[in-house]
């Protein structure tokens, strides 16, 4: 477009853009000047890649076998992933994992992690390299479990020649804990000897009781009471329900109670979204007519289809299209590479 002195002129471009595409999937540049499709599809709200959009995701990736489906990295101290939502109940989540093969895993971490809420768990442990063959073995020690969140402190105290030994305890105790139910209990070095202890009026110190010039160790264990254990509370015993998480009839552990996995929670939601995607699959090709192109790679007007199906017409899928351009492509360029060879001969 350029601007003249008696008004404006319209140029014609040197080069056009054209090519072949299906409805609904995000054009890609398959040549210096023509557009196909890409492996993204969308529709006014969702998107995917490699499959379906389907109105369950916002963004759903389905790629190739072998493929990591998403990357993510921050940098300049920004988060590499960042995902919020507003789940009605504890039977949804933010982020919901699956692993379908048993030997796998649905989450790894190589870093710290902080969890800022309740974490529940089937089992737990910690796992490292065995510190006395790192090499080929491995060592794993399982958690204590407890119905109530227990803080524990031990150490060891000595006995004075007037029969007492005393010992602090941090100065957050009181805040921390149920102070007036925790439980000191002592153990003699050595030979056994009676002992007895006593909590001084604050809470912060216990006095030992026992035989001159002895040793004993201590271990105190508390009850969290803190205001952040008051909020995230949750019952030892509780009954399932519609906003817990699972329903009852349904186990978060179907086999180690000897029942089928379609009695599993994940089963249960694996199976509601396999079926809505269904729906939404169905749907989709009942609304979305095939485009048929002729062999020059034009769109057959939709009406006019069945038409020329009648009439016998050879009609082609856009797939059929990009597979006969790549094709033609590839019988140039073996045109090329054989006219080249003809000219390095004639030139030797």
């Amino acid at each position: 477009l350029k601007s003249y002195s008696y008004g404006i002129r319209w140029m014609a471009p040197s080069t056009y853009v054209g090519g072949t595409g299906t409805s609904g999937y995000v054009p890609r540049w398959t040549g210096s000047s023509t557009l196909g499709n890409s492996a993204i599809r969308s529709t006014v709200t969702n998107v995917s890649i490699g499959t379906t959009p389907s109105s369950s995701y916002g963004l759903y990736v389905y790629p190739s076998s072998g493929i990591t489906p998403i990357r993510a990295i921050g940098t300049n101290y920004a988060d590499g992933i960042y995902i919020s939502s507003n789940c009605p109940s504890t039977g949804y989540a933010t982020v919901y994992a699956v692993q379908s093969n048993s030997s796998g895993m649905a989450g790894k971490f190589y870093g710290d992690v902080y969890i800022g809420g309740t974490l529940s768990k089937s089992s737990g442990s910690f796992l490292i390299d065995h510190p006395d063959d790192p090499l080929n073995k491995t060592l794993r020690h399982n958690f204590v479990e407890s119905p109530e969140n227990l803080c524990l402190y031990r150490g060891l105290v000595k006995i004075d020649q007037n029969g007492k030994g005393t010992f602090k305890l941090p100065d957050y105790f009181k805040s921390l804990t149920k102070e007036d139910e925790a439980t000191v209990t002592l153990t003699a070095v050595g030979v056994p000897f009676d002992l007895g202890y006593e909590w001084n009026a604050s809470f912060t110190e216990v006095t030992v009781y026992g035989e001159p010039g002895r040793k004993a160790s201590y271990i105190v264990m508390a009850d969290r009471d803190d205001p952040v254990m008051k909020k995230l509370y949750h019952p030892v015993v509780e009954e399932k329900s519609e906003k817990s998480i699972c329903k009852k009839g349904v186990l978060l552990d179907p086999e180690a109670y000897g029942y089928a996995e379609e009695y599993g929670a994940n089963y249960q939601k694996e199976k509601e979204m396999r079926e809505r995607e269904e729906q939404e699959n169905t749907k989709q090709r009942e609304q979305t007519p095939q485009i048929f192109f002729d062999e020059e790679g034009s769109a057959i007007p939709a009406q006019l289809v069945d038409e020329y199906r009648q009439a016998g017409y050879p009609l082609y899928t856009a797939r059929e299209i990009e597979e006969k351009r790549i094709e033609r492509y590839r019988r140039k360029l073996e045109s090329f590479k054989k006219h080249k060879r003809i000219e390095e001969i004639k030139e030797k």
